[in-house]
């Protein structure tokens, strides 16, 4: 949905917009949070910086010109580890990060995302365990996502001139 101050996702049966892609201020530097899945959980957020604007950016459905290039983190907070028996033996933090190209008149038409399951670790005054510790700041994951095809115009027609064609 894009209205003067936003481009969001929204979802049927949600009250509340699913996903930002960028905000109003399109300088370089400027940022946005979005609380994601607040039905679920209280810490996990979207946050979103403007990388640069008028980028040129090549799809499977063809190249692109004037991009806006969005960074984005999504950062899932703490979350308790514990060991086979079930006792904690710490916390962790994991993020994706990743970008999003959005043309204007388009849409977003390529991202890249990245998976780190561990960007932070406190284990207290016990060592962290090794699978912890190995992938600290390590993607286990990416996904990238580009156009395959060119959308298709949409020409404005009064509903008078739009019955006249099945006439």
């Amino acid at each position: 949905m894009k209205n003067t101050s936003n481009i969001q996702m929204w979802q049927p049966d949600w009250n509340h917009p699913t996903w930002t892609y960028m905000t109003d201020d399109l300088r370089p530097g400027a940022t946005f949070t979005h609380q994601l899945v607040p039905e679920l959980a209280d810490n996990v957020f979207l946050h979103g910086t403007v990388e640069a604007t008028d980028v040129p950016v090549s799809t499977v459905a063809g190249d692109f010109e004037h991009a806006v290039q969005i960074g984005y983190v999504i950062d899932y907070g703490w979350s308790e580890g514990t060991d086979p028996e079930g006792q904690p033996i710490g916390q962790f933090r994991s993020e994706t990060r990743g970008h999003v190209h959005y043309v204007p008149d388009v849409g977003p038409v390529e991202s890249l995302e990245d998976f780190l399951p561990f960007v932070e670790v406190d284990c207290g005054t016990q060592e962290c365990p090794a699978e912890w510790t190995d992938l600290l700041g390590v993607s286990i994951a990416t996904i990238s996502l580009s156009l395959s095809q060119r959308p298709v115009g949409v020409e404005a027609v009064t509903w008078g001139r739009l019955k006249a064609l099945y006439q």
